[in-house]
């Protein structure tokens, strides 16, 4: 079928099937269109509700913050005042605290007005109250009483500076003495009561460095406190006693307002890990309850720590580890049986959290109630446009047969030249004229030919370079009587500069073996060329060997000299092979050194360089070194820096440690095997990418 037949039929298709499913699925689609505008407002409103709550929530977090940070700073001065006073060495008369007036109307109903805490009848604003504990007699703590006496006026401006916030502020210290402000007040019988046992006073008297506040409940009031305490220290440092502030609970509560819409709809709760500041557990335990904070009967109550638990496990799970993380979030699950959003702030403190629960109907409300008016009104909406839809529909179908045509003509055009293209002709063209991406396409084709045909001819021409580069190399392999021998080279790009050759050589009527391996700066056509001219040179000089090879390398660095610029030169490794005596001396020009592996002794050892580098200046000098004995077993690999030199996408160097060990794992193969697995062992290094540089090298092997 034809592409124009396709895309009419195409068209036609696209026409009709609205149509067919404006007819057939029309309830289908306001079902569920309706039901997806209903999740988007939900959505919206569920987020919304997130960030709400969860700002409202961070910000009474904030607040309770604040109110700790005001409250430890009050006691840091509270404390201070209290070890001055201890300090003194001049006694105060002691007037048993009398009570002491500071301009302040201090009436019932004045105080009624202006404060929110509920005190005791008999509680004075103006002094403070004294208790004594069981065996405590008041000969033995007379001093401090008369000291701790003057503290009225510090705890009285403590008190108004934080606007009447705090319950209590009392100093308890170790011989049983206890004052406390504002005075009054009734304390339980010191049978019954000692505060040096309350959970406040063991922890800061056991560990001082704590400032993490204790829930209890208060003695003379019977509330739910926030108890502040830090401990004080006599003037040689000797422990004092512990100094502390009351917060109520239901006044840092009292504060978090809601919005009118939530009011009795929603839980607060202040919850944590453990019932103790030193437990911490998998579950958490519901501190305080907004609507829970009330009086208790007696001080001795035990305060109960209920489970907050939620029926989804997982879900549940996940809110515990990101409040573990001190992490604020929000998720949706069950609580008292009944779905709900669950918001929670960072840590309060050390464990403590600040939770709200609202209800998920509350959120989804809004979205039920207005899903069936858009339901509607989409309905109305589909049947005022449904005839409109259907004249565009036709009138496209109309217009897109008539185009269709035209469109098809110079594809067509395209895959003809196309074709024209496959079978070889370069000179096939697309003559297009439309103004638009055809076009355009067109003329990006039309240049393809030419340049294929270019390319064409670089490739043929490099491969017959590659071609040529590859004969220059030794065809056969030497065949001697004591030594294993092998050359091998791997190019990076199509030719290159590495070269390697065994060069027949008479010295003293003895034949003898050059083993020759260069390696020519830059990769490509340039550095081929170089490598040619080298090869020819260096043949042509071993022709007139003399048994000198430092000679012969001079006139080599000389004549070299002449064919290359200032940004060319080598290296070359030029060794004297004697089978006959198994032995080895050598000459190099800026070369790595050899590396000879002495099998029977498993060392390594390296043939230093000899001289500067090749091709760079005229009448330099190259000594010869050497001889050196090659016994069974040893291996010598003269190789270029493409091998130890590769590396990997992660810019690891393939290196000569990890050379060395696979010239050791394999020395006792031959010398073919050893070549192998070393190109072998630096290609699979490399992958994915190839080497980027030439690997060459030689293996002699003693036999």
């Amino acid at each position: 079928m034809k592409i124009q037949t396709k895309l009419m039929v195409l068209l036609l298709a696209v026409s009709l099937l609205p149509i067919l499913a404006i007819v057939f699925l029309t309830r289908i689609s306001i079902q569920r269109l309706s039901s997806r505008i209903s999740n988007d407002i939900q959505s919206e409103q569920l987020a919304d509700s997130i960030h709400g709550l969860g700002i409202h929530v961070h910000n009474y977090k904030e607040l309770v913050t604040m109110a700790g940070i005001s409250a430890r700073l009050t006691l840091e001065v509270q404390a201070e005042e209290v070890e001055k006073r201890l300090a003194e060495s001049d006694l105060p008369d002691f007037t048993f605290l009398p009570e002491m007036k500071y301009g302040l109307d201090t009436s019932p109903a004045k105080l009624s007005d202006n404060k929110c805490m509920i005190y005791p009848p008999g509680i004075s604003l103006q002094s403070q109250g004294v208790f004594l504990a069981e065996g405590t007699k008041i000969s033995n703590v007379k001093d401090d009483l008369a000291r701790l006496q003057t503290m009225t006026q510090a705890y009285h401006t403590l008190y108004h500076i934080n606007q009447g916030d705090t319950l209590w502020h009392y100093t308890t210290l170790e011989n049983g003495l206890h004052t406390n402000y504002p005075g009054g007040g009734t304390l339980p019988p010191p049978t019954e009561y000692d505060p040096r046992t309350r959970p406040w006073y063991l922890q800061a008297k056991n560990k001082p460095e704590s400032r993490i506040p204790t829930i209890n409940l208060d003695a003379a009031t019977k509330q739910l406190i926030l108890t502040f305490s830090m401990p004080v220290y006599r003037p040689d440092g000797q422990f004092a006693g512990v100094t502390a502030i009351d917060k109520a609970m239901k006044d840092i509560f009292g504060r978090f307002l809601l919005p009118a819409p939530l009011k009795g709809k929603v839980h607060t709760l202040l919850a944590g890990q453990g019932r103790t500041e030193e437990e911490i557990t998998d579950k958490l335990l519901i501190y305080l309850h907004k609507q829970d904070i009330g009086g208790h009967t007696s001080w001795k109550t035990k305060m109960d720590l209920p489970e907050l638990i939620s029926s989804d496990k997982n879900t549940y799970q996940a809110m515990l580890e990101n409040i573990k993380a001190g992490k604020a979030g929000s998720q949706i699950m069950p609580y008292n049986g009944q779905k709900s959003l669950w918001i929670y702030s960072e840590r309060v403190s050390r464990k403590a959290v600040l939770i709200m629960i609202v209800p998920f109907d509350i959120v989804s409300q809004f979205a039920e109630q207005t899903q069936k008016t858009i339901v509607d009104e989409n309905i109305r909406q589909l049947w005022r446009t449904g005839p409109l839809i259907f004249a565009i529909i036709g009138i496209a179908v109309i217009l897109s047969i008539l185009r269709a045509k035209k469109f098809t003509n110079p594809i067509s055009q395209l895959a003809i030249a196309a074709n024209h293209l496959a079978d070889g002709d370069f000179t096939a063209q697309a003559d297009i004229i439309t103004g638009d991406e055809l076009q355009q396409l067109a003329e990006v084709f039309n240049q393809v030919g030419p340049k294929l045909q270019e390319h064409e001819k670089t490739q043929r021409s490099l491969a017959l370079a590659r071609t040529i580069q590859q004969n220059l190399l030794p065809q056969q392999t030497p065949k001697l009587a004591h030594f294993d021998i092998v050359g091998c080279c791997r190019y990076c790009d199509e030719t290159g500069g590495d070269y390697f050759d065994f060069i027949p050589l008479r010295d003293n009527e003895k034949e003898k073996l050059g083993i020759v391996l260069g390696d020519v700066t830059g990769h490509g056509v340039g550095a081929a060329l170089l490598m040619a001219s080298a090869r020819a040179i260096l043949r042509n000089a071993s022709g007139r060997f003399n048994g000198n090879l430092s000679v012969l390398m001079a006139e080599f660095n000389n004549q070299l000299s002449e064919d290359t610029g200032d940004d060319k030169f080598m290296t070359l490794f030029y060794g004297i092979l004697d089978d006959e005596k198994q032995s080895l001396f050598w000459a190099s020009g800026g070369h790595d050194p050899a590396i000879w592996y002495h099998q029977k002794k498993d060392t390594f050892e390296e043939l230093p360089n000899t001289g500067a580098l090749m091709g760079c200046f005229k009448d330099m000098t190259y000594e010869q070194a050497g001889p050196i004995i090659l016994e069974t077993g040893d291996v010598l690999l003269i190789g270029t820096d493409g091998i130890w030199e590769a590396q990997n996408s992660e810019g690891e160097f393939y290196g000569k440690d990890r050379l060395r060990n696979l010239i050791k794992r394999h020395a006792k193969n031959s010398a073919n095997h050893i070549a192998s697995s070393i190109v072998s062992s630096v290609e699979l290094f490399t992958v994915p990418d190839r080497p980027t540089d030439d690997v060459t090298l030689i293996i002699v092997k003693a036999s």
